[in-house]
């Protein structure tokens, strides 16, 4: 079950699109997920002193004590400040640093820029590359695409045994080099490295990098408490202090993750089901491979190899186009 609430919320106005293709190059078979950047409003969709008195509407509700504010916006076609208040004014930018993101994000890969996240086989080997898509799993995204958050790997399963690769003899090659292994900030707060909002980000993620655990009785009052993840995975030990109480008797589950591992802890009380919020992993290729392979392996995927970091893409950083057999030239 997956808790929608309990997630990030995205920027207004923002969309997302996210198709699958199966295709060939030579002898090199992938199927390839891409994620749309989202689209941008432009200022020229507000008329003429439109976007100036949207921003004084949304002020003149800001309460006047002790709350400060600055905005600065400039129209970079026509070279012009459209609207400026306290443009000087050091302040911290929290969370409006997603901004400044977003815009660099369109700047180098443009508004129709696209992720794309690729499932090959390379000989015996199965590979998936990353591509830094950070909606790959997303539940919001694929609630409004009215899809699984999962729904890409049935798609992945059935191209592999269509495929005629419903057992994989070779390896899990895993590819996310597209970005470097720094998955969260060096200055971020230990404390918020297992919290949603904290989540790391790697060169391959899967619904925000974010597990949920459902929690619901055990069989009898004082039994441990049942427990389930999502995404699935198999990395996850679980210390289950959760017992299971009468209804109407105090109490509530909470989960928390050791630092530094993938190790969680459950411990309060529970009498009905619940979803509890999501806590962030701690190595989120280790995770999304995990969830992939364990999904797949649901799906009748055999698998007889390791699972194991590689790079496949070339050394310039472009998909690799490689023989069905040997290395990556």
């Amino acid at each position: 079950m997956w808790n929608r609430t309990a997630r990030r919320r995205r920027f207004a106005g923002a969309t997302s699109h996210t198709t699958c293709r199966w295709g060939s190059i030579g002898k090199w078979h992938r199927l390839v997920l891409i994620s749309a950047l989202a689209s941008i409003t432009p200022l020229s969709a507000y008329g003429a002193g439109g976007l100036t008195q949207r921003i004084e509407r949304i002020f003149a509700r800001v309460p006047g004590a002790g709350v400060q504010y600055a905005v600065h916006v400039v129209d970079l076609a026509a070279d012009r400040v459209v609207f400026s208040h306290n443009a000087d004014l050091p302040l911290i930018p929290a969370s409006n640093q997603k901004l400044i993101t977003l815009a660099a994000a369109v700047d180098r890969l443009a508004p129709n820029g696209a992720f794309e996240t690729v499932l090959g086989m390379r000989g015996p080997d199965l590979v998936i590359v990353g591509d830094g898509d950070p909606a790959l799993g997303d539940p919001e995204v694929a609630e409004d695409q009215g899809v699984a958050p999962l729904a890409f790997l049935e798609l992945w399963a059935h191209a592999l045994r269509a495929g005629g690769h419903g057992r994989i003899r070779g390896d899990m090659l895993v590819d996310a080099t597209v970005f470097d292994a720094a998955y969260v900030h060096p200055d971020w707060e230990a404390g918020d490295l297992v919290k949603w909002y904290g989540a790391p980000i790697g060169g391959l993620n899967l619904a925000n990098n974010c597990v949920e655990a459902t929690i619901w009785p055990g069989p009898a009052v004082g039994a441990p408490a049942r427990w389930s993840l999502a995404p699935e995975t198999g990395l996850f030990q679980m210390d289950n202090r959760c017992r299971t109480v009468a209804r109407g008797r105090g109490g509530a589950p909470a989960i928390g993750r050791m630092p530094g591992t993938f190790d969680l802890v459950l411990t309060g009380k529970v009498h009905d089901r619940v979803t509890l919020q999501a806590i962030a992993v701690k190595d989120p290729v280790a995770f999304t491979a995990a969830a992939i392979q364990h999904r797949l392996a649901e799906r009748g995927i055999e698998f007889t190899g390791d699972l194991r970091p590689m790079r496949v893409r070339t050394p310039a950083g472009a998909m690799a186009r490689w023989p069905a057999t040997g290395p990556v030239g």
